[in-house]
């Protein structure tokens, strides 16, 4: 047991007996805050501003079911509370039938007005509003809590459909789809009569007015597609290896903070794996050192990127002696008389 003593003395007097080696001073930088808090943020603003959208029944388009409330200014004996029948049409006195169907509530009133005007009235003055809607679907899908197909009593915005559904989950990407049949077109898009499909980027609906927000309506009919976000993964030298989503502004920091703390033989050379458009990969490397000071390069990620965290073969050496060193003391320590 002397022998053994003195065996250990001597190792410790030449490299040094630190205990436990120090934890790398990579688990020891303070990390970059993950993306989930702006993420939730991001999706609050983006909900809150459908829950406070003033909607604009002018925008409405009359259809079936509908029940409308016609008066003719100074006609009393015309006003009429009519409904909508399957094809499209309401009859009222004189004028008999006339086809409403598509039509906002104010394209109804021009109509009326012209045809009352043709023949009965001099410069009539109509009025039309509806009294009950009809019954309409929406479908929500993708990356929400709760998809699926949801009623739209009377004019909705997109955001107020996101709301029915419960919102964004976590795995959902920046933007989101509406996609809708032929038959009415966005603003700006392509010609009334095509499918056609809205993207809207919810990083840069925050920066646009309520106004702009709330003018993006959804019409019978539409789905609102929510795709989910590209994946990157980070391996190696983490706590919790694993994918993470590939946000808009995803960097390298914030993909290993998700990712937890470095282990204590983590080396500070990063490095991330990526396969360019012809297939071929390309290894980009990453200093820590510099990036966690603000001075480097913090990489953005793309999707089916591999951050890499390797070990620092020094850090791994001075490990395994420190194991050796702490095992023998506790072996001495407890055949000690």
């Amino acid at each position: 047991m002397l022998l053994f003593s003195t065996f250990l003395l001597a190792i410790c007097l030449l490299f040094g007996c630190a205990g436990t080696p120090k934890q790398s001073d990579l688990s020891s930088q303070p990390h970059p805050k993950s993306s989930h808090p702006q993420k939730r943020l991001l999706q609050q603003a983006f909900l809150n501003q459908g829950m406070s959208c003033p909607t604009d029944p002018g925008n409405y388009k009359v259809g079936p079911e509908d029940l409308l409330e016609v008066n003719i200014y100074g006609q009393k004996e015309l006003n009429r509370v009519v409904r909508v029948d399957r094809d499209g049409k309401i009859k009222l006195p004189l004028v008999g039938e006339a086809d409403v169907q598509g039509l906002s509530t104010m394209e109804v009133e021009r109509k009326l007005e012209s045809l009352y005007g043709q023949n009965y009235l001099h410069s009539p003055q109509v009025t039309v509003f509806v009294k009950e809607y009809r019954h309409q679907r929406v479908s929500v899908v993708g990356a929400v809590n709760k998809p699926g197909i949801f009623p739209m009593i009377g004019p909705r915005t997109i955001f107020e459909m996101l709301s029915e559904a419960g919102g964004l989950n976590e795995d959902a990407g920046d933007v989101v789809h509406v996609i809708r049949k032929s038959g009415g077109g966005f603003k700006g898009g392509q010609a009334a009569g095509s499918p056609q499909t809205l993207v809207i980027n919810m990083r840069s609906a925050l920066n646009q007015s309520p106004a702009e927000l709330c003018s993006l309506s959804v019409q019978d009919g539409d789905v609102i597609n929510v795709p989910y976000a590209g994946f990157a993964y980070v391996t190696g030298e983490v706590q919790k290896p694993g994918k993470v989503a590939v946000k808009q502004g995803l960097t390298v920091s914030q993909a290993v903070a998700v990712a937890g703390a470095f282990t204590p033989v983590a080396s500070k050379q990063i490095q991330v794996l990526r396969f360019d458009e012809q297939g071929e990969r390309q290894i980009i490397p990453v200093d820590w050192g510099t990036v966690s000071q603000g001075k480097g390069n913090d990489l953005l990620l793309k999707e089916d990127d591999v951050v890499v965290v390797p070990s620092s073969t020094g850090k791994k050496v001075w490990q395994g002696i420190s194991n050796i060193f702490r095992g023998a003391f506790s072996v001495g320590y407890m055949a000690a008389p």
